[in-house]
């Protein structure tokens, strides 16, 4: 097997499981009361995982799924430059809708493989 060949089957299986951890959050988060608006929003050049309303609260959600525990944990991943794309990104797509809100939230739910089982930690109000 070539480099090159090796190389698109770990990007392929990177995009595999992190479909399976943005799918995974949006059912734990649904199984939680959180009312799903829209995933994988693109508004411009920001992409806001999940939209969720919790109460009349915007919930916006970014979903860090990692393969290792040696890459850190999905929190630590979500960087003052990500967080400034989320407000943005949110910011944007409020005008764009039309959507009246009082109150954004910003959650982050780190989701890793163990066991051949996906666990999930959710860090509420981070910002």
């Amino acid at each position: 097997m070539t480099r090159a060949g090796t190389g698109r089957q770990e990007q392929a299986e990177r995009r595999r499981l992190g479909a399976a951890g943005e799918a995974a959050a949006v059912g734990f988060l649904e199984g939680r009361g959180l009312t799903l608006i829209g995933t994988n929003v693109r508004v411009g050049r920001d992409e806001l995982d999940a939209v969720f309303l919790d109460g009349d609260a915007v919930v916006v959600v970014e979903v860090k799924t990692r393969s290792t525990a040696m890459m850190g944990d999905g929190l630590a991943a979500v960087t003052g430059r990500k967080m400034r794309s989320l407000r943005r990104g949110v910011a944007r797509w409020l005008r764009e809708t039309g959507r009246d809100c009082d109150h954004v939230r910003f959650d982050v739910v780190d989701v890793r493989p163990v066991g051949g089982e996906l666990t999930l930690e959710w860090f509420r109000g981070v910002a």
